[in-house]
């Protein structure tokens, strides 16, 4: 399989390539982020508000297509 060259020299390449891992401390700070918030509104909707997980799928998906 060959690879496709998007880059001219081997300095426009390796000055991505440092410019990507600048980046992915940020990217993985807001994955991480994300995962928490989740789990606990997860929890939250079980725990405190007594909705079932399969309401809480429900709710979830009904939202998501009304926001689209």
């Amino acid at each position: 399989m060959k690879s496709i060259a998007k880059y001219k020299t081997k300095k426009e390449e390796n000055k991505a390539k440092r410019q990507n891992a600048k980046l992915f401390p940020i990217y993985k700070m807001f994955s991480w982020d994300l995962l928490f918030f989740y789990s606990t509104q997860y929890l939250f909707y079980t725990n405190i508000k007594g909705i079932t997980p399969g309401e809480i799928l429900k709710l979830d998906a009904f939202f998501h297509y009304l926001l689209l």
